[in-house]
């Protein structure tokens, strides 16, 4: 009953009843799903208690292993889909009329934290002809899915995420698995839903958005991405995505954020920011459009997800080193 009042709540504040059903369209299923798994699977994310990386030493040897690929953390080419998350190249796989954003920033730091590209197939994998569509789609899907669920995993036979999801018969798999990942990251617990929802109709405060820019901070010093989300008020448009740097608190008050945009494959293009002023005003600029913006935080899964994905890489590692150490650079 509380899942179904989040989601009322969440309908309520939009801005026009077309708006309200522009989401439906699209999210009916998927929200639907989402919130069964909230109820059937409550911890469908790993947040353990949300301890902090920054601060807890007895973290440092997980985090060790997450930064194995610590030099793909800003936009690059390698470690990102072939497709970005707009509209245009979202409908041509299924019924589209908002963005991915979470679901897409999500699982590309999923892939780039576990999925183990080998090129070659040194480890001898046993590989389906193509000509077997429908085996060879799911024999990609299953790696994906394990990643998904936060295992770290070889991928044979492409050399990187980007050329995984360029190939003809894989792109509207990789594409649904987005869509997927979206609708867990939506409506699990632990995504601090409740504080997104109020930044629906609530600002942030100074304060709070000074506790967002230290956490941001503190991610960036381990070599990591944190995830923020964004809103504007009375509105449809919702925000997640990954920041990869935070300036200095300015003699004003201000200070800027830079996040990995979703818009554009191009790393020189894709990024995006907010300027945070003393008086909470939030100025996000995307290369495309501006926005004023009312509210930002940060989604608390992050710490959790970490966690998870250093424990398991570190015993993926540990139990085949040779592999950890050659793939690790891919």
């Amino acid at each position: 009953m509380k899942n179904l009042i989040v989601l009322t709540l969440v309908l309520l504040t939009m801005n026009s009843l077309e708006a309200q059903v522009r989401i439906l369209k699209r999210q009916s299923l998927y929200s639907f799903v989402g919130l069964t798994k909230r109820v059937v699977r409550p911890r469908e994310i790993p947040y353990r208690g949300f301890e902090s990386l920054s601060v807890k030493e007895d973290f440092s040897d997980l985090t060790s292993f997450l930064n194995l690929k610590s030099h793909h953390r800003i936009p690059n080419m390698e470690t990102t889909f072939s497709f970005v998350n707009t509209r245009a190249d979202v409908k041509k796989f299924f019924t589209a009329d908002m963005g991915l954003c979470r679901g897409y920033s999500s699982l590309r730091r999923k892939m780039r934290h576990l999925a183990f590209f080998d090129p070659e197939n040194i480890n001898k994998i046993e590989i389906p002809n193509q000509e077997n569509k429908k085996k060879y789609r799911k024999f990609y899907r299953n790696l994906i899915r394990k990643i998904r669920k936060y295992q770290p995993t070889i991928i044979p036979g492409f050399q990187n995420l980007r050329e995984l999801s360029s190939h003809p018969l894989l792109i509207k798999m990789v594409t649904k698995e987005v869509l997927h990942e979206w609708g867990v990251k939506n409506f699990s617990r632990g995504t601090n839903t409740r504080a997104l929802v109020r930044g629906v109709f609530k600002s942030s405060a100074y304060e709070e958005l000074l506790l967002m820019r230290k956490k941001i901070e503190d991610f960036k010093n381990l070599n990591l991405n944190t995830m923020i989300w964004l809103s504007q008020k009375h509105s449809t448009w919702i925000h997640a995505l990954e920041a990869i740097d935070v300036t200095p608190v300015q003699a004003d008050g201000s200070f800027k954020v830079t996040f990995w945009n979703d818009k554009f494959l191009q790393p020189e293009k894709a990024t995006s920011s907010i300027t945070v002023n003393l008086d909470g005003s939030i100025h996000y600029d995307d290369g495309i459009e501006k926005r004023i913006l009312n509210a930002a935080g940060v989604t608390q899964e992050n710490d959790g997800e970490y966690l998870k994905m250093g424990e398991n890489l570190k015993s993926f590692c540990q139990a085949s080193p040779s592999i950890c150490s050659i793939m690790s650079n891919h």
